[in-house]
C-alpha cells in the first residue's frame, strides 16, 4: 500500500530532521521534509480514490478508482469504528491514562490526522526546534507503532480483496474450461463421430463398386478423370464413370465373342 510506504518515508525524513543539532542543517532538512510530505494527499486518495487528487502528483493515483471508504470493506471499521489497540505487539499498547490514548483508541483515521497536523506544526518551527526529547515530537514518535500497525491491517485487508478478485477470475476461467470441454464432447459424439462413420461407409461402398469392375478396366485412370471432372458436377462424373465402365465391359464381351467365332470356324 502506497500510504504505508509514504508514511515510513516521511517518518524517516522527520527523524533525520529532529536529530540534527546544527540549526542550519536542521533548517535544510526541514525544507526537505516539507517538500516531500505527500502523506496527506496519499492518505486522501486511499480513503476516497483519485477524486481526492484532481491534480495527481503520482501516476498511480489514476489507478485508484475507489477508496477504502467507498468499497464497503472491513477497512472502514479499522479507520473509524474500532477502539482496540492497533499495534502489532499488544504488550506495548498505550495505557488509558496516557496523554495520547485518545488519538490511538478511536480508529486509525484519528491517529493519522493527528500525525499529519503534528508534522505540519514541527515543519513550521524555527531554530533548533523540534528536538528528539521535546514534547513537540512526542506524538510523532509515540504513535508510530499504532499507525504502522493500522496501516498493516489495512494492507492485509486490501491483499485479501485482491486475492478474492483473482479467485473470481480463476473460477470464471475454470467454468469456461469445463464448458468448452462439454462442447467438445458434444461435438465429437453428435457431429464428428457420425461424420466419420458415414465417411467409412462411403469408402466401403466405393471400394465395393470398384472391385466389381472387370479386370480390364483401368481403375486408376477412371478415378483420375472423375476427380478432374469437377466442372460437370458430381452427377456427370458418376455417369461418365458408369459409361466408361460399360464401354469397357462391352469391348471385353466383343473380344470374347470374336475369339469364340474364330474357334468355331477353325473347328469346321
Amino acid at each position: 500500500m502506497w500510504s504505508q510506504v509514504r508514511y515510513y518515508r516521511n517518518f524517516a525524513l522527520a527523524m533525520d530532521m529532529v536529530v540534527a543539532s546544527d540549526p542550519v542543517v536542521k533548517a535544510a532538512r526541514r525544507v526537505i521534509v516539507q517538500n516531500n510530505f505527500l502523506m496527506p494527499t496519499e492518505y486522501a486518495v486511499m480513503l476516497y480514490g483519485n477524486a481526492a487528487a484532481p491534480q495527481p502528483v503520482s501516476q498511480h493515483f489514476s489507478l485508484v478508482t475507489k477508496g477504502a471508504t467507498t468499497t464497503g470493506t472491513a477497512g472502514v471499521g479499522i479507520l473509524y469504528s474500532t477502539h482496540e489497540c492497533l499495534r502489532s505487539n499488544a504488550s506495548t499498547c498505550l495505557a488509558k491514562n496516557h496523554t495520547l490514548y485518545q488519538y490511538v483508541s478511536n480508529g486509525l483515521d484519528r491517529a493519522i490526522q493527528a500525525y499529519i497536523n503534528e508534522v505540519h506544526a514541527v515543519v513550521a518551527m524555527n531554530g533548533s526546534y523540534p528536538t528528539i526529547d521535546g514534547p513537540d515530537f512526542a506524538l510523532i514518535w509515540n504513535t508510530k507503532p499504532d499507525i504502522a500497525g493500522g496501516l498493516e491491517q489495512m494492507n492485509a485487508i486490501y491483499y485479501q480483496f485482491v486475492l478474492s478478485v483473482y479467485q473470481q477470475v480463476l473460477t470464471i476461467q475454470i467454468i469456461g474450461l469445463v464448458f468448452a470441454l462439454l462442447l467438445m464432447i458434444v461435438f465429437y459424439f453428435f457431429m464428428l463421430r457420425p461424420y466419420i462413420n458415414e465417411l467409412t461407409k462411403c469408402r466401403r461402398r466405393i471400394a465395393y463398386l470398384l472391385s466389381s469392375l472387370p479386370n480390364e478396366v483401368d481403375i486408376l485412370t477412371l478415378v483420375k478423370k472423375a476427380v478432374a471432372n469437377t466442372t460437370g458436377g458430381r452427377k456427370n462424373g458418376s455417369e461418365s464413370l458408369r459409361a466408361q465402365s460399360s464401354a469397357s465391359s462391352n469391348n471385353s464381351m466383343s473380344s470374347l465373342g470374336d475369339s469364340f467365332n474364330e474357334s468355331a470356324n477353325f473347328g469346321g
